[in-house]
């Protein structure tokens, strides 16, 4: 966010300008967290459809896929299999950066 900031004032954006810019990016940055959060919280029951709804309407949502179903499913059990992944580590090593995420099919 830092750097949006930065970018921001580097493109000419006035100091009037930037705190309305900064809030809606944090609205709608928190509106996704939370969607993903409750999606990988359901996923197991519900075998991703939470987490798909989510990541359709934030992501997918202009976009014109042939092949949307398939894109939705891979990333959204990307998404499901790091998390099982995460939570198997050390929180030390998450914050001190010492692991790889998993690499997508």
């Amino acid at each position: 966010f830092e750097s949006i900031d930065q970018g921001y004032r580097e493109i000419g954006v006035g100091d009037m300008g930037i705190p309305k810019r900064m809030k809606k990016l944090m609205l709608s940055f928190n509106g996704r967290l939370h969607a993903y959060s409750e999606g990988l919280k359901i996923s197991a029951d519900d075998k991703g459809a939470g987490l798909k709804d989510a990541l359709d309407r934030n992501i997918y949502n202009q976009v014109d896929l042939t092949n949307h179903s398939i894109v939705l499913d891979r990333l959204s059990n990307y998404m499901i299999i790091n998390m099982e992944y995460l939570h198997s580590l050390n929180v030390h090593d998450i914050i001190s950066g010492n692991f790889e995420f998993i690499t997508p099919e």
